[in-house]
């Protein structure tokens, strides 16, 4: 085993990368910081050879991305170039898309129709990639779970991209939880669960800096085989660019995670 390699997953800073000269700038920042690999996400505005180029220029990696469903449906050809080009694997999504209700019969369909997706990437050397909410770990028919129904209809060819912050928030025991995803997934989401003062709700924070135990969380990550740990801040009270810092350095310096 081999500890993770830390990530940033650029919707993070989805503010910074909304035109092709704020992409290159930003993703200048995050060189700068320390990282090496990315997750693109949020990046929908950004023009694809810009983003080639970038991650050339600075020899950066893409482990995965979050990209729009109807693209996989409509737009195969397009967006499996573009992944080629940016030497990306792994094409997820966050979430289940618009069109599938949470009944057990959308729930099936939607399983259907991502294993396809999975078996016709495969024949680039690709994957598919489902990221979890929290909604994910209700009941569809008062005993089954929708994870547990992804858990057993998804393929080989379709991997998961467990977030750690909404398995907390969707009630599990995450530190069990996680060995459930063992050798099938290749990136994490990590952010940390802390508790809004003003609001008393739960609130997203920098790693570290919640209740969450990441270095159990990180050592686990090891053991169910994920490559890579992905930073990802929904939103932020300071800069995000100085919270995913704050992250990266905790995973770096405490964690003893490595950078590529």
């Amino acid at each position: 085993m081999s500890k993770p390699i830390i990530a940033a997953q650029t919707f993070t800073i989805f503010p910074h990368i909304q035109t092709d000269e704020d992409f290159v700038v930003s993703m200048k920042r995050l060189k700068d910081i320390g990282f090496n690999v990315v997750q693109l996400s949020g990046h929908t505005k950004v023009t694809p050879t810009v983003i080639t180029n970038t991650l050339k220029e600075l020899d950066l990696k893409c482990c995965i991305t979050h990209s729009p469903f109807d693209r996989l449906l409509n737009d195969f050809d397009a967006i499996v170039k573009e992944h080629q080009d940016w030497g990306c694997k792994v094409i997820g999504t966050g979430g289940i898309p618009g069109g599938y209700a949470h009944t057990v019969e959308d729930i099936n369909r939607f399983i259907k129709d991502a294993n396809a997706i999975g078996d016709k990437l495969s024949a680039y050397g690709m994957k598919f990639a489902y990221h979890n909410h929290s909604f994910e770990f209700k009941r569809v028919d008062g005993q089954t779970k929708i994870m547990d129904m992804f858990l057993d209809g998804f393929n080989e060819n379709v991997e998961f991209i467990p977030d750690y912050f909404w398995l907390q928030h969707g009630g599990v025991n995450v530190y069990e939880w996680l060995y459930k995803y063992k050798g099938r997934t290749s990136t994490v989401h990590f952010k940390d669960y802390s508790i809004d003062p003003q609001t008393n709700q739960p609130d997203v924070c920098e790693i570290g800096y919640g209740n969450m135990d990441y270095v159990k969380l990180a050592k686990i990550t090891e053991e169910i085989g994920a490559t890579y740990a992905a930073i990802e801040q929904d939103a932020s009270h300071i800069d995000r660019f100085d919270s995913i810092e704050m992250s990266f350095k905790y995973m770096r310096d405490v964690l003893g995670m490595p950078t590529k």
